[in-house]
């Protein structure tokens, strides 16, 4: 259960992610969007280190850029 109103999942796993490169405990999942988002740019997400701060910039810029997924 979430304690804190309006946060939910979504913004949970942001939280998370941001802190993904500085605390060992914060590695959520990418999120499918992200996911699909890197498959759709030919993005190996496995060629880096889930807890660097190179990923959580490279998964920031996928959530960014999901609306291509929709217009195309």
């Amino acid at each position: 259960m979430l304690t804190f109103y309006g946060v939910g999942p979504v913004t949970a796993n942001i939280f998370l992610r941001e802190l993904r490169p500085f605390w060992t405990k914060a590695n959520p999942d990418p999120l499918p969007v992200v996911v699909k988002m890197a498959k759709h740019l030919s993005i190996d997400l496995t060629r880096y280190h889930r807890q660097s701060l190179t990923f959580a910039r490279v998964e920031a810029g996928l959530i960014r850029r999901r609306r291509e997924l929709k217009t195309s």
